[in-house]
């Protein structure tokens, strides 16, 4: 296959150098969580959230989530808090609830035109894109993850000047689909035959 459809998340750039938060680690996402929400909604979040450490109450979790990331700006931070405080067994569980509930955006029938490069740019929804091969016959990208270790399909590189990186593919975009086939669910292995 020449050209393929990507759907794509872009991710908060990571502060720093480790593996810690979005934010700076717990601390800097908590501080970031205090800053963005009200007393009230901080209250909320913190109730949720220790329903899900005492019990892996994911639904109770997403359910207070709904409450204080009620705007744009807010729902920034769902993704940082999936991933500071989500067990990996239970992100599928997470991601669902989260579209269940109306803050996190499900991918949706947009398809960039054949034969052109296009992003559908929005601050926190999936972006469409079509790419197509280099003169080599590569893509331009590697990618990491899969359900084996507990996590999605993320873009671990983006070569300079590669088409992908023209088109809007970052390092850390969550894959959603490639051609209209979701990558929820499957191997690092099985995710690779289908790009």
């Amino acid at each position: 296959m020449s050209m393929a459809t990507y759907s794509s998340h872009t991710l908060p750039s990571r502060g720093g150098g480790g593996g810690g938060s979005f934010y700076g680690g717990s601390a800097g996402l908590m501080e970031k969580i205090h800053e963005m929400l009200t007393e009230r909604e901080c209250s909320i979040f913190n109730e949720g959230l220790a329903a899900y450490h005492k019990r892996r109450d994911v639904s109770r979790f997403v359910e207070s989530l709904s409450l204080v990331l009620n705007t744009n700006g807010k729902r920034q931070l769902l993704v940082p808090i999936r991933n500071q405080f989500i067990k990996p067994s239970d992100l599928i569980k997470f991601n669902d609830l989260s579209i269940k509930y109306g803050i996190a955006l499900p991918l949706k029938g947009n398809t960039a035109k054949s034969g052109k490069n296009m992003v559908n740019k929005t601050q926190t929804g999936p972006k469409v894109l079509e790419i197509k091969r280099d003169e080599k016959g590569e893509w331009g990208f590697s990618i990491r993850g899969g359900i084996d270790y507990g996590i999605g399909i993320f873009v671990s590189w983006v070569d300079r000047g590669s088409n992908v990186e023209k088109a809007g593919l970052k390092v850390g975009d969550y894959i959603h689909r490639v051609n209209e086939v979701g990558l929820e669910g499957l191997t690092f292995a099985q995710a690779t035959q289908k790009s």
